[in-house]
């Protein structure tokens, strides 16, 4: 998926501005619904950027399986996420897809070590 966002993305500044201003509500998110609602939203539009709608629909479905993360999510921890999620698509906005990619496995596997 993400050499299709990474096209898009060169193509589109709008992409990255998109997925700019989730990462910026992050820095003021207080809450943990309010974190687990932007990070919803934020993969979601990862995926969106792709423009592969079938994979959007396996987001969706694979949502109601990574519903338990979310209770693996400490505030302490946010900090961390806002880079992890800035370093993705900064990564993709230079065409660099091999750091975007080992940066989205990184993320996605440190939850499991807190589950």
């Amino acid at each position: 998926m993400l050499p299709h966002v990474a096209k898009r993305m060169a193509e589109d500044d709008s992409i990255y501005d998109q997925l700019q201003s989730l990462v910026d509500q992050f820095r003021s998110a207080r809450d943990l619904r309010t974190w687990i609602r932007l990070d919803i939203e934020f993969h979601r539009s990862l995926l969106e950027a792709s423009g592969l709608d079938p994979l959007v629909a396996f987001g969706d479905l694979l949502h109601v399986f990574f519903q338990r993360f979310r209770e693996s999510v400490k505030k302490a921890e946010w900090k961390e996420g806002i880079k992890s999620h800035q370093r993705l698509i900064d990564s993709l906005r230079n065409g660099h897809l091999k750091v975007a990619t080992n940066e989205l496995r990184s993320h996605i596997e440190s939850h499991r070590s807190r589950v």
